[in-house]
């Protein structure tokens, strides 16, 4: 029985730490992409990545302007926007 029980917890922890055994999604051209965007539709220049995310198939870009706060950009890997948002206005929305 105790054997069984090792057993079990050397095989559970052998998956510890497994992850999907797909390739990351490249976001550098995402990256360039929502930066180009955001600094379109905010009318100003500077803007900068402070973080990624994959979401599927989509990469999420969070930009950063000087003296403004963030924008959120959804794009996919191969850099074709889909949705532009200054997350000021999206808190005073309500959404």
């Amino acid at each position: 029985m105790r054997h069984g029980l090792l057993l079990a917890a050397a095989t559970a922890l052998a998956g510890c730490g497994a992850e999907d055994a797909s390739p990351p999604v490249p976001t550098a051209a995402a990256e360039q992409a929502c930066v180009a965007a955001v600094e379109r539709a905010a009318g100003t220049r500077g803007g900068e990545v402070a973080s990624t995310r994959v979401t599927g198939t989509d990469v999420q870009v969070i930009v950063r302007l000087p003296g403004r706060t963030p924008w959120a950009c959804l794009a996919n890997p191969a850099g074709a926007v889909a949705e532009v948002m200054d997350t000021a206005s999206n808190e005073k929305d309500g959404a």
